[in-house]
């Protein structure tokens, strides 16, 4: 089905009217429910960060989204979001609600052992070869891409 450009306009206008209905009614909801000024000062707009932070992760992200709505009915908003006190309430956030770091554990001598070991037992080729490399990589403190070579040889640079 066809459907004509102006038609997608319409569509488009109408789904960006109501994102920003939404967003207009969660900062009045927010408003209303702790007693502060509707129109988003910084004190107002860095407690509306920290609340709503408890509730979504990306907090800064959804007032930035916000902010496009907002902006025709708040003019100050540009640089009420610009304020430090915003600013620094964002970077706080996003330190504190960040992911947690996972890291793989290091390798180990035990580990070299194991390959090695696994390697004699099965007598392949591919698994004494990958044992050499990996030793070596371990012990020379090298990446593994600067002791192995690329099979397609478009990618040789000499």
């Amino acid at each position: 089905m066809n459907v004509p450009f102006t038609y997608k306009l319409v569509l488009l206008k109408l789904a960006q009217q109501k994102v920003m209905l939404q967003a207009h009614k969660v900062t009045l909801t927010f408003c209303l429910q702790f007693l502060l000024p509707l129109t988003p000062t910084p004190q107002t707009l860095g407690r509306y960060i920290a609340y709503t932070s408890k509730f979504i992760a990306s907090a800064p992200k959804y007032l930035t989204g916000a902010h496009h709505f907002l902006q025709d009915i708040y003019p100050d908003l540009n640089v009420n979001c610009a304020h430090p006190l915003v600013q620094s309430t964002m970077q706080g956030l996003k330190k504190v609600c960040t992911d947690p770091i996972c890291c793989k554990l290091p390798l180990r001598t035990s580990h070299l052992e194991a390959f090695v070991h696994v390697a004699h037992l099965s007598k392949s080729y591919d698994d004494i070869l990958f044992a050499t490399l990996l030793s070596c990589c371990f012990y020379g403190c090298h990446h593994s891409g600067e002791l192995v070579w690329n099979n397609n040889k478009s990618q040789w640079d000499w």
